[in-house]
């Protein structure tokens, strides 16, 4: 599941060997970036912005501008943008209502 971040907050980041198996509970884009969401607004991940990426040839900086949150400090504070186009419209609706998450 590709989910975007300014390239500002990748440098000298080492992510390691990229696993592209999803756990067994996340065998769909669905649940995975229901997880993420989720995982944000628990805590058990670190505060973050994520906002929806609602069309495939969206711009980055368009997505977050129409999430409200271009004045995101991306030196401090990650962004992540969400390909919710991917979904199927009920997912798509579902996990919208739970963004954009400024936290």
């Amino acid at each position: 599941m590709p989910i975007f971040v300014p390239a500002e907050q990748c440098e000298g980041v080492d992510t390691g060997p990229i696993v592209t198996a999803a756990p067994p509970s996340q065998d769909t884009m669905w649940a995975r970036l229901q997880s993420v969401v989720w995982r944000v607004e628990e805590g058990t991940l670190p505060p973050a912005a994520l906002v929806a990426i609602t069309d495939p040839a969206q711009p980055l900086e368009a997505a977050v501008s129409a999430a409200g949150a271009s004045g995101t400090d991306l030196a401090t504070f990650p962004l992540l943008a969400l390909p919710t186009y991917a979904l199927a419209p009920f997912y798509r609706a579902e996990i919208g209502r739970r963004l954009p998450k400024l936290r």
